[in-house]
Formats: C-alpha cells, sequence, structure tokens
C-alpha cells in the first residue's frame, strides 16, 4: 500500500474512563434507551459520596476528568445540561466512575450525575476557564486514506477531508504550509478542501469558537508513490516512457490539461430531472476531452471541454445514480483526472416512460412501486442490546438518507458503510461491553447532517 501514517493525532480510548466529546453528534445520546438501561441495574441503596474533576490533557484532546464515588454497587449517569444521558458506567466503593469530557467553548458548564433514573441527582459545575478546546478530530477513515492516496498517485490532488468540531466553530487546516478555513454544522462537522502533494504531507488542524482556541492536531501522511509525479517533465507530460500517467495523449496531439482543474457543478447527492431521458452534468476543467462513464466503465458520454466548460447528457433510470468523470488530453485518452457524482434521477411526470403502461396518468401518480419516496430520516432498528456472531461481529441495520452511512464507537470511527435503497446494515468487530454509537448521513451534499447517537450493550 502506498500510503505510509507517520502520526496520526487521534483520541485515545482509556479504559478507566470513557471521553464524551463536546459536539453535538457526541453528546445526542439515546436518553430513554440508556436512561432504563441504568434504572434496571441500578441499586437504589447506592448512593454517590463525593465528585471531583480536574483539567486533563491527552495528546490533543483537552478534557475535564469528572471522578465519582459511590456508597455500593450502582450504575452512574452523565447528564449534559440539557439533561440528557451521554454516558452510563458501573461503580463501586473500590471503583470510582471516571467521566472525560471535553471543553464546549463556555467558560462553565452544568452537568448532573446520579445512580439511576429516579435517583437524587448531582449538580457538578463543570469550569473550563483557562482550558484550550480539543482540536478538531479527523474523520477520515482508513479506507478514504488509501483511496486518498491512490488518487494523489494519478495527480488528482484536491480532496475534501471531515472534521468533528464543535458546532459553529471555525475550523482552520493547513497542509503543506497552505491554510482552508470552514465553519462546523450544527451537528458539529466541518468540511475543508485541501490540496496534498506526492509524497510527504504534514497536516495541521484546529478551531476556534469565539474567545476560546483550541489545541492544534499534527498528524503526517506519505500519499501517492512519494515521489513528485514528472518530475522536471511535469510541464510536458508527453514524454515517452512517463506516459504511465498520461498514456497516449501526447502521442495523439493532446492539449496539456490541468489534472487538478476538473470540476462537477452538481452537488452529491443532488436530485436531477429527467428530458427526453436523460439528465444533464455539467462542469468545468482547463481543457481537453470529458468522458462520462456508469460505474461499470460503460461509456455514456463523451464531449470536448469549450471556453472552459463541458456538459454531457447521460442515460437516465429513476432511483439513485453514479456516473464517473474523466478528464483526457485527447477524446478517447487515458483519464489524467477523475471524480465521480452520485445523484437522485427523480421521476418526471413530462415523461411517463413507456407509453403502453397507463398514459399521462401513470406518468404523474405511478402506481406500481416503482417510485419510492427518498428516505430522509436516519434510523437504526437495534436499541439496548445486541450479541455478538460467532465471528465476534455486532449487526446494526436500519434506513438513512444518501449512500453511506458513517459509524463512530465512543466517539472515534469505526467504518462506513453502503445505503442501498435506503437501508443500511453494518458490521461491526466489537467485544462485550457498552458502547456509544453515533451514525451519521449525508441528507444532501457532503456534509454529514444526519445524526443519531445510541447507547448499546453488546453481549457475547
Amino acid at each position: 500500500m502506498n500510503l505510509r501514517p507517520l502520526a496520526i493525532g487521534s483520541a485515545v480510548v482509556l479504559t478507566s474512563c470513557l471521553a464524551v466529546g463536546a459536539s453535538a453528534s457526541a453528546f445526542a445520546a439515546s436518553g430513554p434507551h440508556a436512561a432504563s438501561a441504568a434504572s434496571s441495574r441500578a441499586t437504589t441503596a447506592a448512593t454517590i459520596t463525593d465528585v471531583q474533576q480536574a483539567p486533563l490533557r491527552l495528546s490533543s484532546d483537552q478534557y475535564v476528568k469528572v471522578t465519582v464515588a459511590v456508597s455500593g454497587d450502582t450504575v452512574v449517569r452523565l447528564l449534559d445540561p440539557t439533561g440528557e444521558v451521554v454516558q452510563v458506567e458501573d461503580g463501586s466503593p473500590g471503583s470510582p466512575v471516571g467521566f472525560l469530557v471535553k471543553p464546549t467553548g463556555a467558560d462553565t458548564a452544568r452537568y448532573t450525575v446520579d445512580t439511576g433514573q429516579g435517583s437524587t441527582a448531582r449538580a457538578v459545575g463543570l469550569d473550563f476557564r483557562g482550558l484550550p478546546l480539543s482540536a478538531p478530530a479527523n474523520l477520515t477513515s482508513e479506507k478514504e486514506v488509501d483511496r486518498i492516496s491512490a488518487a494523489v498517485a494519478r495527480g488528482q490532488l484536491t480532496h475534501e477531508i471531515e472534521y468533528e468540531a464543535l458546532p459553529g466553530a471555525e475550523v482552520t487546516v493547513v497542509v503543506n504550509g497552505r491554510s482552508t478555513v470552514a465553519h462546523a454544522s450544527e451537528h458539529g462537522v466541518a468540511t475543508v478542501v485541501v490540496e496534498f502533494r506526492n509524497g510527504g504531507n504534514e497536516v495541521r488542524a484546529k478551531q476556534v469558537l469565539g474567545a476560546k482556541q483550541s489545541i492544534e492536531a499534527v498528524e503526517s501522511y506519505v500519499f501517492g508513490n512519494g515521489e513528485q509525479p514528472g518530475g522536471g517533465n511535469g510541464e510536458q507530460p508527453g514524454g515517452g516512457n512517463e506516459g504511465g500517467e498520461q498514456p497516449g495523449d501526447s502521442d495523439q496531439g493532446g492539449e496539456h490539461v490541468d489534472r487538478g482543474s476538473l470540476r462537477i457543478d452538481q452537488e452529491q447527492g443532488a436530485e436531477l430531472t429527467p428530458e427526453d431521458g436523460t439528465v444533464t452534468i455539467s462542469g468545468r476543467a482547463s481543457g481537453g476531452w470529458v468522458t462520462a462513464t456508469d460505474r461499470d466503465r460503460h461509456v455514456l458520454a463523451t464531449t470536448k471541454v469549450e471556453d472552459g466548460h463541458w456538459s454531457v447528457d447521460v442515460p437516465a433510470a429513476a432511483g439513485r445514480q453514479v456516473t464517473v468523470i474523466g478528464l483526457s488530453a485527447t477524446e478517447h485518452g487515458a483519464a489524467v483526472a477523475e471524480d465521480v457524482l452520485k445523484y437522485l434521477v427523480t421521476d418526471s411526470g413530462e415523461q411517463p416512460g413507456a407509453g403502453n403502461e397507463g398514459g399521462g396518468e401513470g406518468g404523474e401518480q405511478p402506481g406500481d412501486g416503482g417510485a419510492v419516496a427518498p428516505v430522509t430520516e436516519l434510523a437504526v432498528d437495534q436499541s439496548g442490546s445486541v450479541r455478538l456472531d460467532a465471528h465476534g461481529f455486532a449487526t446494526f441495520t436500519g434506513t438513512a438518507p444518501g449512500d453511506s452511512v458513517r459509524v463512530l464507537v465512543n466517539g472515534k470511527q469505526a467504518e462506513e458503510f453502503p445505503v442501498t435503497d435506503g437501508h443500511f446494515t453494518a458490521d461491526l468487530y466489537q467485544r462485550p461491553g457498552e458502547y456509544r454509537l453515533t451514525f451519521m448521513a449525508k441528507s444532501h451534499g457532503n456534509v454529514w447532517d444526519v445524526v443519531k447517537t445510541t447507547s448499546i450493550t453488546v453481549e457475547g
């Protein structure tokens, strides 16, 4: 594999304390499920005898550690300022419970702890004064990193990277000295567009919310083949044995194209309405030719870039579609850059399809079940507890908008799973225990703006 991560600034997982994130996605726990789990195991005779707090820094993450002592064997719950349960842990007289809470951007915050539903709550005024914010967390999965590395090797240098940050925070990412700024959504996800290079890449990230600034996270990656593409011949890529990156283009008399100039006008997840059985995809490029193919690499359309713009009409079939856009120097040359557009083709009342399906009425109100309303909400079928299979996997199913679901386990990204016809299946390799799972999906565009968090007990 071409990628060689050198240093990854990620959260540290503790066995004695579970980190509690301060973003909306990390705090949006499933209250009823966590509450019922806590109340079923609580010992009413046990009480909270002491609560202490102290600042704690782990790498690029800043926390306040809340230590809760109890008089007997019981569960202890931590509730955020809205009264939502954010973590549940077992405690005993000889084993106090520890929670790690990230600064929220305020000087203080009123949390509470209790020993289960119906017990007496104890207020905890957390003091964040003088503490920095935690650095934004890079949400890029290992699979995405491998994809970026392969794309950089082909000359596709511009990519979108997502970070978990405080809602509304200004996130600054510096890649190889070039700075990019984005703002986190209300759900605490910021999307930044950065440019990598073939070889070593240093990535620095920090966030600012009001007068509060964060620790800076520093990561280092080696992308591509570790060499600058083309060397001194980069301005004339058609030189003989260098044709591996642009095979045949110069031999066919193609013009030089900027491989980083390819852009698609439509947003990811856009709804496109067909006309005459096709939908139009358009964009920009410095020159050359654009070829549209389906996911199986069957050519759908080819066009020449004129005055920096291009447009292709591709066959339309109702439902979610994927089209690969390739940029080449000649009409049939190898692609020097590629991008993928995922979109939804809507039914068109003007195009009822085959005329033998019942005329115009069928086009406006198809009753054959072929048109399914797109899923707009994220729902997880499992709650309370799940059991591992013989291979150590816990399976979660549900419905979600978009093309994929991202899953975080205790605030740390585990995997991304495809969504097919609005449904997903997520198989997570886990050990028995209690976990806070955050499911994230995209209702439109490239922002993970739909979030569902639940507390799950995994049984062996």
